[in-house]
Parts: structure tokens; C-alpha cells; sequence
């Protein structure tokens, strides 16, 4: 049985090597260079926890964006199709499952929970959470904030943006947003290429590998002096409830992009019933 699962997250990465660990000939894929090295350390990890070089020899890792059509012709060799893929990824897992439906493929979707309590405790709380359907309108929330700011004669506050490098451009709406916005994002030199073409300043670029914990974010939020976290409902394994917890112990507001609602068919959120239920299928 060949199973490929698109691994550019910690969930896909870690079912990746519990599928090769159960016996599935498992091929892991990822878009970048960045998310095979991540990909490859999780592997090497593994392999010392078996103390055992070929525990996972039928673990295959590969490196491509793929569009639509590659990804028919790639899924011709394999028996199952896992997305692990972020939950704001929409258009790969769009093109994930039409591509799947063209090849008449077995999709399944790993998607990782939400947080829905600490963003309940947080507004409870007596502090300020408010939720936008795109980075867009946060955007733009953000200036309406900043505009109350200025009628209360308050300075603008700093801003801690934690939502990766891809949509930076629509910041830039935001007054001073190069001495205001401090940007977290990936160690990898595409991504702080990124930060410099959309106008932040290099000193307001942090480029580090998470997980982040509490203590830690809670570190970068004040010493940034940010009172304004921008995130992304991304989950646990994404490091949503760590960024909340801190957020919530600084006093700051906080402006959060809504989790995109997907289909529940075909979606686990637990690995081992993931991998049971593809045992199933196989021996239909």
C-alpha cells in the first residue's frame, strides 16, 4: 500500500513517520527546501528514538509545488492521498482534491483542532479579542482602531504580526506601519526577502522556527513593546493557544484572522484514527 501525504506542517510530518513506522510505503511531500529539512530532522529524530537506521526505509521525502495537473500525474503511483497542509492553505487542498477526484484517488484530510476555549477565556476576560475573515479586513480594523487612537489623543501602539510572509502587502494601509510592525516569520531567506520587499525594517524582522512558548512569546511581546498581536486561528500544533496565553498576560489586544470552515467528510484530526481507518479502506 502507497500512501502520499502532503507534510509541510507538524501534524503531516509526524504522520508521515507513524504511516512509514506502521508499514505504509510512505512518501512525504513538501513545497520548499525549508519544509524538507524540517521534514528530514523529524526523520533523523525518529530513527534515533528506534535506535534503529532502517526503521524507516520505506519513508520517502520529495520537494515540489505542485499545480493541479502534477499532482494527477503524481498521484497515479500511490493508493491514498493525505492533505496535512495548513488550514489556510485552501487553494493547494482545493487543487489536492480535484486532483484526487480526477485520478479517482482516496482523499483524506489530517486537520489539526481548533482553540476555541482560550479565545472564549480570553474575551471573558475583560480583554479585547476581535476575529476578521481575511488578513484584508484585519487590516483594516487595525486602521480603524488606530483612528480611535488618534481621537483619544493615544499613541499608536505597536504591533507584533505573527502570520507568516506571504500577505504582508496589505500592512502597509497602516500609518508607520515600517516603525510600528514588528513581523515573525520562518528562518529561511525567502521569507525575510519577503518582510524587506514589503517596506519593514530589518530590525523589525524575527526570523525563527517555532514552536514558541509562553514565556517566550510573552519575551518578544514586550520587549517589542507591541500591544497589538495579528494572528491566525491555526490551531494548537500551530502554536495558537501559547500566542494567546501570553497575549492575554501583556494586556494586549488581540486581531485574529477566522479558521476557514471545511467540508467534514474525509477529515480526522487524530493520527491514529487516520491511519486505522486507511487499514480499512485498504482491505475493501
Amino acid at each position: 500500500m502507497k500512501v502520499l501525504v502532503f507534510a509541510g506542517t507538524t501534524e503531516g510530518r509526524l504522520f508521515a513517520c507513524r504511516s512509514a513506522e506502521v508499514g505504509f510505503d510512505t512518501t512525504a511531500s513538501v513545497a520548499t527546501e525549508y519544509g524538507r529539512i524540517l521534514a528530514e530532522e523529524k526523520l533523523r529524530s525518529e530513527n534515533q528514538k528506534f535506535q534503529n537506521e532502517e526503521s524507516f526505509s520505506n519513508l520517502k521525502i520529495i520537494e515540489n509545488r505542485l499545480g493541479e495537473s502534477q499532482m494527477e500525474n503524481l498521484f497515479s503511483d500511490f493508493d491514498f492521498i493525505v492533505d496535512a497542509t495548513h488550514p489556510f492553505a485552501l487553494e493547494v487542498t482545493a487543487n489536492i482534491k480535484k486532483a484526487c477526484e480526477a485520478s479517482n484517488k482516496k482523499y483524506f484530510r489530517l486537520l489539526r483542532p481548533s482553540s476555541d476555549f482560550l479565545k472564549d477565556s480570553f474575551k471573558n476576560c475583560g480583554s479585547s479579542f476581535f476575529e476578521f475573515d481575511s488578513l484584508e479586513e484585519l487590516c483594516g480594523g487595525i486602521c480603524e482602531f488606530d483612528e480611535k487612537c488618534a481621537s483619544e489623543s493615544k499613541t499608536l501602539p505597536n504591533i507584533f504580526i505573527s502570520t507568516g510572509s506571504k500577505e504582508l502587502s496589505c500592512f502597509k494601509k497602516i500609518a508607520n506601519f515600517a516603525e510600528r510592525c514588528f513581523v515573525r516569520v520562518l528562518p529561511s531567506i525567502d521569507s525575510v526577502q519577503k518582510c524587506i520587499d514589503g517596506g519593514f525594517l530589518p530590525k523589525n524582522v524575527i526570523a525563527m522556527q517555532g514552536p514558541f512558548s509562553v514565556a517566550l512569546n510573552e519575551a518578544m511581546f514586550r520587549e517589542t513593546k507591541a500591544e497589538i498581536l495579528v494572528t491566525k486561528e491555526s490551531g494548537r500544533a500551530g502554536g495558537f493557544d501559547e500566542k494567546i496565553e501570553a497575549a492575554k498576560n501583556c494586556g494586549m489586544y488581540v486581531f485574529s484572522v477566522k479558521r476557514p470552515k471545511e467540508n467534514a467528510d474525509g477529515t480526522f484530526s487524530d493520527i491514529e484514527e487516520l491511519i486505522r481507518k486507511i487499514c480499512e479502506e485498504n482491505e475493501k
